[in-house]
């Protein structure tokens, strides 16, 4: 999973690159990991931000473009037949700073972009 965090400073847009791999949780598991740790560390309430999400977890793409996260929250996180949602445990966090931190400025995309992985990449190998 790759993210990108856009804001305006002084009339002028800066992006900011991160990536994340977590490599201890299945591949969705490690999405939303990721995700969580991007919205609760990097992204400030009551900032102007864009967050743009490029993600293979197609699950993850979906279930937040579709509003299912809004509809699980008001449910406890409980599908419809009463069964709890799988990984509801960073679900909630994630709805909550979306829905607080981002409102509408976020974006998803399935899969990571040849030239975001190249700049990636390169800024990953560079000291800081």
């Amino acid at each position: 999973m790759a993210y990108e965090l856009e804001t305006v400073q002084r009339g002028a847009k800066v992006r900011r690159d991160y990536k994340t791999y977590l490599p201890d949780r299945n591949r969705n598991g490690a999405m939303l990991e990721g995700l969580c740790d991007a919205l609760s560390n990097h992204v400030l309430p009551g900032k102007d931000i864009r967050m743009n999400v490029y993600s293979e977890a197609v699950m993850m793409h979906t279930h937040i473009t579709n509003g299912n996260i809004y509809t699980w929250e008001k449910n406890g996180f409980r599908k419809a037949d009463g069964s709890p949602v799988a990984y509801a445990d960073l679900w909630e966090p994630i709805t909550k700073d979306i829905r607080e931190k981002l409102k509408d400025r976020i974006a998803m995309f399935t899969g990571i972009p040849y030239e975001i992985r190249q700049r990636l990449d390169k800024m990953i190998k560079e000291p800081y």
